[in-house]
């Protein structure tokens, strides 16, 4: 062979050999670790994203798309972020491990971005879930800036995501009672209405100005349209209320057309301290209606029970509630 032929075969088979080499990695990810440098902002992944969108092809393999790992703190592994653990942690991980995966979240703003990203991009509806659940437990501002997006975004679907999400983040965070009471202010449909009021469930810790302004607006639904909307406002404001105010409120929703309204109003006198004589007065007036639904009756035997009574009333009560066990469930 020519020396010259013989070198054109040599350089042939070397470029073949470099596109080998090539897409031989390219189908085959998992290279040495390389080590995170915090003076490298974004060294170039070795592993799956915590935070990828993930597809199982198998049982054991795993297709993870390639988005930059950011520097994390030194005890915070990519082993101890591993997507089934993140993905799945509601059925495979323990509290303790949930809650430090939570804490390394909140502590870390790159991290809890990318999670946030990750929401916003996964379309299955069983890990957006799952996302959507740790993203309540972290909690914030930016996760309730990113509820308040979802809320009005202008997808129904969406829409009720973030007011879950809101729910989760409520209990003590100013923030996203001013979103929930620009909605109680604005909003008329009644599945808006319950969704917002839903996420009230848990005051939290409240300052008083914020607790009367928004106990107001709950009472005010008291006499809406909806009964659907009469009954969770009711029960809102008992936990609002604190026992100490809108007796009322819930006296008036006692004579409501709607029997499950009644029941929220006789289980928002439960432990009702203010106006006792008159709460009182009325839940008798309720227990002694033969013509009330059982449901009904039974709910005041209990919130009776939680009141303060005089021993005439005890006797009464008691023999009331040998009556009511007696008595067969009005249809």
């Amino acid at each position: 062979m020519k020396p010259i032929a013989f070198v054109g075969v040599a350089l042939a088979f070397a470029a073949a050999l470099a596109i080998w080499i090539v897409i031989w990695i390219m189908k085959n990810p998992d290279l040495p670790d390389v080590e995170l440098d915090r003076a490298t902002s974004y060294p170039i992944p070795t592993r799956p994203s915590p935070f990828d969108i993930v597809e199982q092809n198998s049982d054991d393999s795993v297709v993870a798309g390639e988005t930059p790992i950011v520097a994390i703190e030194p005890d915070l592994t990519i082993d101890a972020l591993s997507t089934t653990r993140f993905v799945d942690w509601h059925s495979a991980r323990s509290e303790d491990e949930l809650r430090e995966l939570v804490d390394s979240i909140s502590a870390d703003p790159a991290l809890l971005q990318l999670l946030m990203d990750a929401y916003r991009q996964e379309l299955d509806p069983l890990r957006r879930q799952s996302l959507a659940s740790i993203l309540g437990l972290v909690g914030g501002e930016q996760v309730t800036e990113l509820a308040s997006e979802l809320i009005y975004s202008g997808d129904a679907a969406q829409r009720a995501e973030g007011m879950d999400l809101l729910q989760s983040v409520q209990p003590g965070n100013a923030i996203a009672r001013d979103i929930v009471s620009g909605i109680l202010a604005t909003e008329v449909e009644p599945d808006v209405l319950i969704d917002a009021l839903t996420a009230l469930a848990k005051p939290g810790s409240v300052d008083a100005q914020s607790r009367a302004q928004l106990s107001d607006q709950v009472s005010r639904l008291a006499t809406h349209d909806s009964e659907d909307v009469r009954g969770i406002s009711l029960g809102i404001l008992s936990r609002w209320a604190d026992g100490v105010a809108y007796t009322d409120v819930f006296v008036s929703a006692l004579d409501d057309t709607s029997r499950h309204v009644r029941t929220a109003a006789v289980y928002a006198l439960h432990d009702h301290v203010e106006n006792q004589e008159l709460v009182v007065d009325r839940l008798f007036s309720v227990l002694r209606n033969t013509d009330e639904h059982l449901r009904v009756r039974s709910a005041a035997l209990l919130s009776l029970k939680s009141q303060t009574l005089t021993p005439a009333q005890l006797l009464e009560l008691e023999r009331l509630e040998i009556e009511l066990t007696r008595r067969p469930s009005r249809k």
